[in-house]
């Protein structure tokens, strides 16, 4: 049930975390939907991000929506958005989580109770922990902590503002020498992100064992068009 479960030892979920969850980010169509609930994930992801080409309107998170079957959960993902909208896009949806991928800070998240809250963190080895502390322990709604890839250097302004999606992965062993140094005690569960794919998942889960795991771009036959079988595919490979 999304955030509600368990992070292992030292922080402040203790429950056993079990078998590592799985997100599909990015749905914008009904096939797909169903293709990713067939394949067995645990939640899909829809973006309202204007600038994304994963972006969705209402009308096709819906068809999104009605298509899952019970125990997947839907995920509404913004950045820097107003929390009226963020409340009003949940409300119309009866989405219960949402995925923050701005510069949002936990007022804002706790502005957003009782929605859940994941909030998503570019990974630096060198410039993380300071960020990361803001969110020790966190709101109440804070249901998990997001790491992703940070954006390019050289990227555009307009790049830099889209959520996920770029392909590219950051330094696993960095962050599970982060793990063990206790640097993630008091944070909610952890979801890894960033460049996976069904050639990587299963690295990725047996270096850092996240919580759970969030794939975009990595299941694409092209540029915001999931495949089918790359869902598949990579469902196989983190179980």
């Amino acid at each position: 049930d999304g955030g509600r479960d368990a992070r292992p030892t030292g922080q402040r979920y203790n429950l056993n975390m079990g078998r590592t969850r799985i997100k599909i980010c990015g749905l914008r169509d009904r096939e797909t939907a169903l293709a990713a609930a067939n394949a067995g994930v645990d939640a899909v992801g829809l973006v309202f991000v204007e600038q994304s080409p994963r972006h969705v309107t209402l009308d096709q998170a819906r068809q999104v929506i009605d298509a899952l079957p019970a125990f997947v959960e839907p995920i509404a993902l913004f950045v820097d958005a107003p929390v009226h909208l963020i409340r009003e896009t949940a409300r119309e949806l009866a989405i219960r989580t949402v995925q923050l991928h701005g510069h949002e800070t936990p007022e804002v998240a706790a502005a957003l109770a009782p929605l859940r809250v994941i909030k998503a963190i570019a990974f630096y080895d060198d410039q993380s922990a300071a960020l990361l502390n803001l969110w020790k322990p966190g709101p109440p709604n804070l249901c998990a902590i997001l790491l992703d890839t940070p954006p390019q250097a050289n990227a555009s302004p307009q790049h830099t503002t889209l959520p996920g999606g770029a392909g590219r992965t950051f330094d696993w062993h960095a962050l599970a020498r982060w793990q063990q140094a206790g640097e993630l005690e008091e944070l909610p569960p952890l979801i890894l992100a960033g460049g996976l794919t069904p050639a990587n998942v299963r690295q990725a889960i047996e270096t850092v064992h996240p919580y759970a795991v969030d794939v975009s771009s990595g299941v694409e036959s092209s540029r915001g068009i999931k495949d089918a079988g790359m869902i598949k595919a990579f469902v196989e490979a983190a179980r």
